[in-house]
């Protein structure tokens, strides 16, 4: 049971993201809901991508943590909030720009 609710958090995050770009664009609800819908595997699959590329990238810097203990650890340790950051913002450009293309067209 708490997979599948981990699940409808991460389906609904991704359905109210579209929502604020149609509502930050201008555009009405039902278009930007139809276009979630319609290309919901799309959106899923790019989610899952980069979730797993932040993942990745998690477990390199966990690992090279306790490979280089001291000074290098300490830096990784305060870099990798940048890194996540940066990833975050991919991730939601990755979505805006399939919105884009897919409610304009």
């Amino acid at each position: 049971m708490p997979a599948a609710s981990l699940v409808y958090a991460f389906l609904l995050q991704l359905l109210f993201m579209y929502v604020q770009f149609g509502r930050a664009a201008g555009i009405r609800l039902l278009p930007t809901l139809l276009c979630w819908i319609t290309n919901a595997h799309r959106v899923v699959l790019i989610a899952l991508f980069i979730g797993l590329v932040t993942l990745l990238l998690f477990l390199l810097a966990l690992g090279a943590s306790y490979v280089w203990a001291g000074l290098t650890a300490l830096l990784i340790h305060q870099l990798y909030p940048l890194v996540r950051m940066v990833l975050k913002v991919w991730s939601i450009a990755a979505q805006h720009a399939l919105w884009r293309d897919k409610v304009n067209a």
